[in-house]
């Protein structure tokens, strides 16, 4: 097309060949006696090519200038005026495996714009571009050249230790490790700078969108600065990324997986250890029916395919429970962003392709309840999540498993108990090395095996039930994040979330020594919620009484600590059992030993697991309903860890 420049780098050795054809032609090359034994040159080294188009866009970039990069040599084109652009490629065939990287960089007011995209190799990509050697974007999704694929570079590079990528089969291990929604976070953060230049610029200082992107405090600020300033514009960002066809890779048939399984993976640990629903799985039938499972819900589906994406319509409603990030001005002692309790239905949801292994997932949330009552009564949301497959998961060390304590997930049926559970809930269980095993806590048998692959944990329990367990990475030196699906005669149900390596050793117990203070849950507030503290607590005093404890701001802005003087509900009554620590709450704080009414609302059970440093990781056991009293009662359990602090610690 007249429209497109394209650049071509011609080989030292071809023009050699050139050169010496046309001295031949002129009578040149020869002896000086005619005799013509003059040398043969070499012959000219066979060459590949290869045409790459594409577009340059969040919104198109015009004019943009598209380098590819193969080993040492590079090649160039200008976009037109809608980001198009066309790239003529042409390598010698010894030098076919090499990695393409695709580099777009704006002009003019844009000259700040610098995306990238992961190409694959030479070869590969010939091979899939077919025999017109034309590589389009219906063939590698990779070549639309986008502020979403210039995302995902950037994570993939931090994943790397900062090094450039310059191998599929090193993408394709990094990237199911990735946080989905951090990328599309990302993705949306770049996109307000390029298109809303007035309201969202650069940081001062910088005019190069890859150096902001290279250092990880400031773009993970600016994500956050840019959220916090509009949440919903942020929002609003992301509902049109994932409904953009020229940023999201097209689902087909022939394309999408029969099941899908996606999971929210993060290094924030309150969310690995303790977020509900961070995995969701799809199963897809040809007839356009399947199923939706999560961790806490099961549905029957049908789906259809609408443009680029998969929309999914649920049987019947699922009722969810989860938290919204605002400013509530509901309750003058929030400060900032805070979480807040939500509860809503949804009908069904739509799949969108970040990449070939990143989903978002836009749901219609109707809002049933807000603890925040500001808000419309519908919301559409999207959350990206990592597409994990049977590759992805790690090898099992059988050693780690056999004759070892480790914490592991159960489903508690409230069929044939007194109780009132919350269905996948993690317990301590005893593996043993004939491949029996039993849980503590809510009284578990079963048997266990490792699947000839040695990659998942097979189990079957007493009551009929089976679960198998996946390791999806290593959270640190005593956790590892697990993938488990539970076949029940309802359906499945598919979680994810950590299992600790345990030995229980006497060492672990709680002491009054190792108690007594302030206990933070995944540790001190960094960076603080408000300027100046530390964020919640729990507060064990020497006198056995104890409280939690929050620090608001007053209504002159200065940080105050709240506990049971001003919210008698948070006080408590501590006590160690063995090696554990148990918490009793009372009805409005009221005391057992002076007050003959007084009966015990819910109790805790903290048992240690490990500990390293000032950090103890627990599994709590929570009753709930006058344990003390009925037999009935609802429970709960958890695992999580404190950092200890003394009292009288220096701030």
């Amino acid at each position: 097309m007249s429209s497109f420049r394209s650049g071509r780098s011609i080989g030292t050795a071809v023009l050699s060949t050139l050169l010496l054809s046309a001295l031949a032609a002129c009578g040149g090359g020869g002896d000086n006696n005619g005799g013509g034994s003059g040398t043969t040159p070499p012959p000219a080294p066979a060459m590949s090519r290869l045409t790459l188009t594409g577009t340059v866009t969040d919104a198109p970039i015009p004019g943009a200038v598209v380098t590819a990069t193969i080993g040492s040599r590079s090649f160039t084109a200008t976009a037109d005026a809608n980001g198009n652009y066309r790239l003529e490629l042409s390598v010698e065939e010894s030098a076919a495996g090499g990695f393409i990287t695709l580099q777009a960089k704006g002009v003019g007011s844009q000259s700040y714009v610098e995306f990238t995209s992961l190409l694959g190799t030479f070869q590969a990509l010939k091979t899939q571009a077919g025999s017109d050697e034309i590589l389009s974007s219906s063939e590698n999704f990779a070549t639309q050249i986008t502020n979403v694929s210039t995302a995902l570079a950037t994570l993939l590079r931090h994943a790397n230790g900062g090094q450039p990528l310059a191998s599929r089969t090193l993408i394709d291990t990094l990237t199911p490790t990735l946080n989905g929604q951090q990328i599309l976070e990302l993705a949306v953060a770049i996109k307000l700078l390029v298109d809303e230049p007035d309201d969202y610029p650069m940081p001062s200082g910088l005019n190069s969108l890859q150096a902001l992107l290279s250092d990880t405090t400031a773009r993970e600020q600016l994500v956050t600065d840019f959220f916090e300033r509009d949440p919903a514009t942020f929002n609003s960002v992301q509902l049109a990324i994932v409904n953009d066809t020229t940023l999201t890779q097209p689902a087909t048939n022939a394309t999408l997986r029969s099941t899908l399984t996606a999971v929210l993976l993060t290094d924030n640990d309150a969310t690995t250890f303790t977020e509900p629903n961070r995995a969701v799985s799809y199963t897809f039938n040809t007839d356009g029916t399947g199923t939706a499972s999560a961790g806490a819900w099961h549905r029957n589906m049908t789906w259809s395919i609408s443009g680029a994406s998969v929309d999914i319509i649920y049987e019947t409603p699922v009722s969810l429970d989860g938290w919204e990030r605002k400013i509530c001005s509901d309750f003058s002692s929030d400060y900032g962003y805070l979480n807040h309790a939500i509860s809503y239905d949804v009908n069904g949801a739509k799949l969108a392709l970040l990449n070939e292994r990143v989903v978002a997932i836009t749901e219609t949330r109707h809002v049933t309840y807000r603890s925040c009552s500001s808000g419309p009564a519908s919301d559409v949301v999207t959350e990206a999540r990592t597409i994990q497959g049977t590759e992805d998961f790690q090898p099992i060390d059988p050693a780690e498993w056999r004759d070892a304590t480790r914490t592991m997930w159960v489903y508690d049926m409230p069929i044939d108990h007194e109780h009132v559970t919350f269905g996948i809930v993690p317990d301590l269980a005893q593996f043993h090395a004939d491949g029996t095993g039993s849980t503590r806590e809510y009284g578990k048998h079963f048997t266990w095996s490792l699947d000839t692959s040695g990659r998942i944990v097979n189990v079957t329990f007493d009551d009929g039930v089976t679960a198998a367990f996946r390791a999806l990475r290593e959270i640190d030196d005593v956790a590892t994040d697990l993938l488990f699906e539970f076949t029940l005669p309802t359906g499945r149900l598919v979680e994810a979330g950590p299992s600790l390596r345990t030995d229980l050793h006497p060492e672990l117990a709680f002491t009054p020594d190792n108690t007594i203070g302030r206990h933070y849950r995944f540790g001190v507030d960094d960076p603080p919620i408000v300027p100046g503290a530390k964020g919640t607590r729990w507060r064990f005093d020497a006198d056995g009484f104890g409280s939690r404890e929050s620090e608001p701001l007053n209504s002159s802005g200065v940080v105050i600590v709240a506990d049971r003087s001003t919210m008698p509900h948070w006080g408590y009554r501590w006590y160690l059992d063995g090696n554990d620590l148990i918490q009793q709450y009372t009805e409005n704080g009221c005391d057992l030993q002076t007050d003959p009414i007084c009966f015990v609302s819910h109790d805790l059970r903290i048992t240690p697991l490990a500990r390293v440093g000032t950090r103890t990781y627990v599994l709590e056991s929570w009753r709930f309903g006058q344990p003390d009293i009925y037999q009935e009662f609802g429970r709960f359990s958890a695992i999580t860890y404190y950092e200890h602090e003394p009292l009288g610690a220096p701030d």
